[in-house]
């Protein structure tokens, strides 16, 4: 048997040690990660097929990773040169790929529970605000554990490949093989890694769409490798389901357009009746998810303010957010479009290219003061520069409160932002103009961690609950401060989420992350109270709102008129995954192939696509029309003014 090993070229043997500990290293974050997502659910032997399969989109990348220095390895051995810069130049290389691994592993188990899905690029989204990013993962203490694994675990690697490089390297440049052992050698690793790279002996290579094999979210996730999600999530989402004609004619039907203008979709709002301008208060709550409320919810006690306005007010049920992130719910509620998948909305260049057209711009238009409010700064999510290009006349944030009145990463808490804003809007309402003001809190945000300068004492005992608890007193405080001036009786309020937030789904898209309130109050405004269940998306905010003051605009946008009009379906995005939903059914179309239809409001997690295949279709020709639609308005620039 030794002798059999000493016939393998050394760095053979060399490339072996490493491909072995890269599956160990995949191997034991994926087992980390169940064990700490799982939580009482055993999953019986699903589990051990989710390993078992994991294991080949592990070899896959490792053989990935292997390629370049298998190449570099083929030319320089029958060199028979020992070059201590070539040693270097592969160790350096090994460093840089364990680098990227251990942080992409180690980053993945908090980002899956933090969003329900594996490492993708959304989790570089803030890379324009770099000081941001670090400083959330380093005011975390959550992440500290990650951290700490990920500096322990590169440290191990160092040593490794430094333990290899002296073992194996030296050896391997001093020794010129024969030909016939050369080629031998080059023939069989370049067989060992053709096989790899195809995840094993199949009949095609492995895709994340073969992870997909059961109605669990975690087993099915579970087998994908977090570095091939990472660069497979690079790629654009394909939307060319329908003919483009067809697509742009599907979305002009749906959305009642006559074609008057240059935009297809764009159509005139007028009202026989005078317009009514009351002003504007807008709240974008963070991640205030309609299943942490009790009047849409289960908990029934962490938003005892607006639970008791809803019965007040022209609530929705059924209200869906554009994404689960901060940018969607800006871009969807402000401007009513959809978000492209994968795409940020307010920083792709084909968004700072162009002018939109919606809230801000309308309620300009009909002699309204503009203003946006933030806790962080304005560069976050590119606000700065894209609100005040599409009709904000002000912006406030982080920049125009002192450092003492700072909480953290994302700046001011949520009382200190409300004090603000009552001071500005009261300065406002001196003006004869009405003011529109929307703002975006900051408290419900992950991590959950109560300000630090609060007089709030919360009666829960669960972290999550504490912040929900703290952001709903700061709403209440700051609505009933506004009560007793003598603009209140002419201010409308707007409650909804920004996005929900990740709570237990059986689904892959969690619909937590986008059932969200959608709360109208206005005590002397509003005299009939209602609750309305018909499906509404955070597109339709601007329309319905003007159609509710009879305000006359033309509507550029995806958004309905909800007291008017009915919508077939919600759609929305996750990141790279599509949904769409009817009453009872709830449609996950995946980038990477296949789709799931399920029966939501029983809790099935079943996939019953089989068995429906009219009404999915019905759907997913719906949603891909509005995205393929929005897609075409984009590179077109027929979203402004018409």
């Amino acid at each position: 048997m030794k002798r059999f090993f000493q016939k393998i070229p050394p760095w053979v043997c060399y490339l072996a040690l490493v491909f072995v500990f890269l599956l160990l290293v995949f191997s034991s974050f994926r087992h980390a990660l169940y064990y700490l997502s799982a939580g009482n659910e055993g999953f019986s032997g699903l589990r051990n097929s989710a390993f078992l399969l994991g294991i080949s989109y592990d070899v896959m990348v490792s053989s990935y990773l292997l390629i370049l220095p298998v190449v570099c390895f083929f030319i320089v051995s029958f060199w028979g040169q020992n070059s201590r810069w070539f040693r270097r130049i592969i160790t350096c290389y090994f460093v840089f790929v364990f680098f990227l691994v251990l942080l992409s592993c180690s980053a993945d188990i908090p980002y899956y529970k933090f969003s329900g899905s594996r490492l993708n690029t959304a989790i570089i989204m803030w890379a324009d605000t770099p000081g941001t990013m670090l400083n959330y993962v380093f005011d975390t203490s959550e992440y500290y554990p990650h951290l700490a694994v990920f500096l322990f675990s590169l440290i191990a690697s160092v040593i490794f490949l430094l333990f290899l490089q002296k073992k194996f390297l030296a050896r391997a440049l001093n020794e010129r093989p024969s030909l016939s052992k050369g080629v031998v050698a080059v023939a069989i690793v370049s067989f060992l890694l053709l096989i790899g790279i195809r995840g094993g002996f199949r009949l095609r290579p492995i895709g994340i769409k073969d992870a997909f094999t059961t109605n669990f979210p975690l087993i099915n996730l579970l087998p994908l490798n977090p570095v091939y999600t990472f660069f497979d999530s690079m790629s654009d989402v394909r939307m060319d389901y329908l003919p483009e004609e067809e697509a742009i004619k599907n979305a002009k039907r749906f959305l009642f357009s006559e074609n008057t203008f240059s935009s297809p979709i764009a159509r005139n709002a007028s009202f026989s009746d005078s317009a009514v301008k009351p002003n504007i208060v807008l709240v974008l709550m963070e991640s205030m998810s309609a299943d942490m409320t009790g009047f849409l919810g289960k908990k029934g006690f962490a938003t005892p303010f607006l639970d008791s306005i809803s019965a007040q007010s022209l609530s929705f049920t059924n209200f869906y957010t554009s994404g689960t992130h901060t940018c969607n719910g800006i871009y969807g509620t402000l401007y009513s479009v959809p978000t492209i998948p994968g795409q940020h909305p307010l920083s792709n260049v084909r968004a700072t290219n162009q002018k939109f057209y919606g809230m801000a711009n309308t309620l300009l238009d009909n002699g309204y003061q503009t203003s946006f409010f933030c806790t962080h700064y304005e560069e976050f999510d590119n606000m700065g520069y894209f609100l005040p290009n599409n009709g904000f006349e002000k912006i406030f944030s982080a920049k125009d409160f002192s450092p003492d009145k700072m909480e953290g990463t994302f700046g001011v808490s949520d009382e200190t932002l409300f004090d603000f804003i009552f001071e500005k809007i009261s300065s406002f309402s001196k003006s004869e103009k009405p003011f529109f003001t929307s703002l975006l809190t900051i408290s419900a945000h992950e991590p959950p961690t109560l300000p630090k300068k609060t007089s709030f004492v919360p009666k829960s005992e669960d972290r999550r609950d504490k912040v929900y608890e703290y952001a709903d007193w700061a709403l209440r405080n700051f609505v009933q401060r506004c009560s007793k001036e003598k603009w209140f009786n002419n201010t409308v309020f707007v409650f909804i989420a920004d996005h929900g937030c990740n709570l237990h789904s059986a689904y892959e898209m969690s619909l937590s992350y986008h059932h969200s309130p959608f709360i109208i109050y206005s005590p002397s405004l509003i005299k009939e109270p209602k609750k309305i269940d018909a499906l509404a998306l955070q597109l339709d905010v601007f329309p319905t709102l003007m159609g509710l003051f009879k305000i006359p605009h033309i509507n550029n946008s995806f958004g309905m008129d909800l007291f008017r009009q009915e919508r077939p379906f919600a759609f929305f995005c996750k990141d790279d995954m599509i949904g769409c939903l009817d009453k009872s059914h709830f449609l996950v179309i995946r980038k990477f192939g296949g789709e799931s239809l399920h029966e939501y409001k029983s809790g099935k997690s079943e996939n019953v696509i089989e068995k429906r295949t009219a009404l999915a279709d019905s759907m997913k020709t719906y949603t891909y029309s509005m995205l393929q639609t929005t897609n075409w308005l984009l590179e077109n620039k027929k979203l402004g003014k018409q």
